[in-house]
């Protein structure tokens, strides 16, 4: 076998084992964030109880913000994953908000939950902003702010989620950048 072919063939088995390999990674949780809005790198998702300050996966609501988002190439999709009704990847966010819980919307300013801000989560002004106003979290409810980036994607612009949006915990594995950042002001309820 002349060199070129043997190179052809490793070259065409390496992508069926990445091909296959990513998938299967997937099924066991990894996943791997290329966004600003947390830290890039791997994480594992996995079922557990999620608490105020931790970090998880999150399907966005099908809401028009969201659909704006998508359209202007905010959101990402393919491989990582997809919420089926909108056709996009989960957000890694930290839960910020959770039942009793009360979030302050203001134009121009960051965000407050229970008087505390949290930096970083003033709404950008080339996008619509969740309506200003105080809000008492629901039951069965939570807001997800990430003050990581200035620029994130979260509950600033879409609201209150269900608890039912959860997909699961997100713990970093291997990443680059700061994990505590993610939740600066988040004030824990233990």
């Amino acid at each position: 076998m002349n060199k070129s072919k043997k190179i052809g063939i490793l070259s065409l088995s390496l992508a069926v084992v990445i091909g296959a390999g990513i998938p299967l990674a997937h099924s066991f949780g990894v996943r791997v964030n290329q966004t600003e809005s947390a830290p890039t790198g791997i994480y594992i998702v996995k079922d557990l109880a999620p608490k105020k300050g931790e970090m998880i996966e999150i399907c966005p609501p099908n809401v028009e913000v969201i659909q704006l988002m998508n359209q202007r190439g905010y959101m990402q999709s393919g491989m990582w994953g997809n919420c089926e009704d909108l056709g996009v990847s989960p957000l890694l966010k930290p839960i910020s908000a959770l039942d009793g819980d009360v979030v302050e919307i203001t134009p121009g300013q960051p965000v407050k939950v229970n008087g505390i801000v949290l930096p970083n989560t003033q709404a950008m002004s080339a996008i619509p902003g969740y309506p200003p106003g105080k809000y008492i979290v629901g039951q069965n409810q939570f807001w997800a702010f990430s003050t990581y980036n200035a620029g994130s994607i979260d509950s600033r612009y879409f609201g209150p989620l269900s608890i039912r949006n959860i997909k699961g915990n997100a713990k970093p594995i291997l990443i680059k950048g700061d994990i505590s950042k993610v939740s600066m002001g988040v004030v824990s309820n233990d």
